[in-house]
């Protein structure tokens, strides 16, 4: 007797828990609600990465480095993605936002922690700058030079830039842990768990 035809034909091949990482935050690419779990948000910052670095070869490749004479006369070279990074930057940046947000969701959290580090260091960065220059000194810098650089010095600096790095660690340490098993109030557990 001849075996079925369904057993017959193979299976589609594995495309491995990166492609369907990705896939999934493509597919979602502006759902900002229910939850992502750690393997897809990982993921996709592995894909972020990789991508870059494979933009970076093909730009320099193609268009070679970024040569720059620094003022002793010397020369450095700046590898970068250019134009190709820049697009491919801003085509993920919607879909990293919002499985940012989905992953804070399967911690049981407000999505609003996930861009809360990157807040506190503008606000922070902005605080100072004006503290600084002062508004008005600010703005004339920014209508002079179309850009303001300063050295930021002294023990409250320190203060700054450590509430604004332990911020950053605590997001990641977030990211990190294992979602709500079970459902919680933003949606049921990705991963299937019960609670």
């Amino acid at each position: 007797m001849s075996e079925p035809v369904a057993s017959v034909i193979p299976p589609p091949p594995h495309r491995g828990p990166m492609g369907a990482a990705v896939r999934a935050c493509f597919q979602k690419y502006a759902r900002f609600s229910g939850r992502a779990p750690r393997s897809e948000f990982w993921y996709f910052i592995l894909f972020l990465i990789a991508g870059q670095i494979l933009l970076i070869i093909l730009n320099s490749t193609l268009f070679g480095p970024v040569v720059e004479t620094t003022p002793d006369g010397g020369q450095s070279r700046l590898y970068t993605s250019g134009w190709f990074g820049t697009i491919f930057m801003l085509a993920t940046f919607l879909p990293l936002l919002a499985v940012g947000w989905r992953r804070m969701h399967d911690l049981n959290l407000r999505g609003w922690w996930f861009i809360a580090p990157l807040i506190l260091q503008f606000v922070l960065l902005w605080g100072t700058a004006i503290y600084y220059f002062g508004l008005q000194g600010l703005m004339d810098a920014f209508r002079q030079y179309g850009a303001v650089t300063f050295s930021f010095s002294g023990p409250g600096i320190g203060k700054i830039i450590l509430l604004v790095l332990a911020a950053h660690v605590a997001l990641i340490i977030a990211l990190a842990w294992r979602g709500t098993k079970g459902p919680n109030r933003f949606g049921p557990d990705p991963l299937g768990g019960q609670a």
